[in-house]
């Protein structure tokens, strides 16, 4: 009877251990593919349970939690790129936007420009143009020097004289032109320069009686009206600015190629300002146009437009 008992208990151990071992496969068989091979028994198998082997099937196994948790981050970070990119794109196309309208307003701004060029020189006035007049005067208040008076002969008149020079040399090409004879004395610019009335009037007497000896003692008026008197350059080496020498100097050599040769002698012997002036005065109406840079000055008031129309509250 003890004999039966201890065969029985070691039956009932063989089998506790051959469950516990394959209740470890089965769980394995779940994360595993390839489950480790428990060791035999020490006696005879007990049987192979064989409905057990449908349990190592993975869809048959219990969700892994860590595994939902990293397949909802991997969503998470897709939509995210997704929306970062379509953010993106919609920065690019309002970009893309934004310079399309400035290259838009610029080339408004030039034809605007072109088209007030074209008022001020041909006296044509493009109706599609909305205050081309006052894109036209804004250009010419640019214009200083030899460029005003070439504007000054295309309209006849020095009224769009911005500074002295512009009105006392377009004057002399007016008066000259038709084959007219400007005067050596220009009174109004001589009060804009000596600033003296007093002066001018004793200027004007010696000048027209081409008597040097009657000229004022003035330290600026004496030596302009020697120089006027006598048609010599030499006496404008007495003025006291290089710009005041410069402009005597210039004026006695237009004065007198003229008288010596008329306006033929001007766009003959002159430097070139003068010679496009002499050549306008002529009747070449176009000459000019070279001293005015109408690249340069349809770009600056290009630049002038988009700047004003960009500080303009939306």
């Amino acid at each position: 009877m003890r004999l039966t008992t201890i065969g029985t208990d070691r039956a009932c151990s063989r089998i506790s251990l051959a469950s516990a071992v394959l209740a470890t496969w089965l769980l394995a068989g779940c994360r595993s593919e390839a489950p480790p091979q428990p060791a035999p028994p020490a006696a005879a198998a007990s049987p192979k349970p064989a409905a057990s082997v449908a349990s190592k099937d993975p869809a048959n196994c219990p969700p892994d939690p860590r595994e939902a948790a990293l397949a909802e981050k991997a969503k998470a970070a897709q939509r995210e790129m997704q929306e970062r990119l379509a953010a993106q794109a919609r920065e690019a196309a309002v970009a893309a936007e934004k310079v399309a309208s400035a290259q838009q307003e610029v080339e408004r701004s030039r034809a605007a420009c072109q088209a007030g060029f074209a008022l001020l020189f041909e006296g044509r006035a493009e109706p599609s143009v909305a205050g081309v007049g006052e894109i036209a005067d804004q250009m010419v208040a640019d214009w200083k020097g030899f460029r005003g008076v070439c504007l000054a002969l295309v309209r006849g008149s020095t009224d769009r004289c911005g500074d002295d020079f512009c009105r006392r040399v377009g004057s002399f090409y007016l008066a000259a032109r038709g084959g007219g004879r400007p005067g050596r004395f220009d009174e109004a610019a001589c009060v804009r320069e000596i600033r003296d009335e007093k002066a001018c009037p004793w200027v004007r007497d010696a000048v027209a009686a081409r008597a040097p000896d009657r000229c004022p003692k003035d330290p600026l008026a004496g030596p302009m009206c020697r120089a006027l008197a006598t048609l010599d350059a030499k006496q404008c080496g007495a003025l006291r600015s290089s710009e005041m020498r410069e402009g005597c100097t210039a004026e006695i050599a237009r004065l007198s190629a003229f008288e010596a040769g008329g306006l033929d002698a001007i766009a003959k012997q002159l430097a070139p300002p003068d010679r496009a002036l002499a050549r306008t005065a002529l009747g070449e109406v176009t000459a000019c146009r070279e001293l005015i840079d109408e690249k340069g000055s349809v770009e600056a008031c290009v630049h002038r437009l988009t700047s004003a129309n960009a500080k303009k509250p939306l």
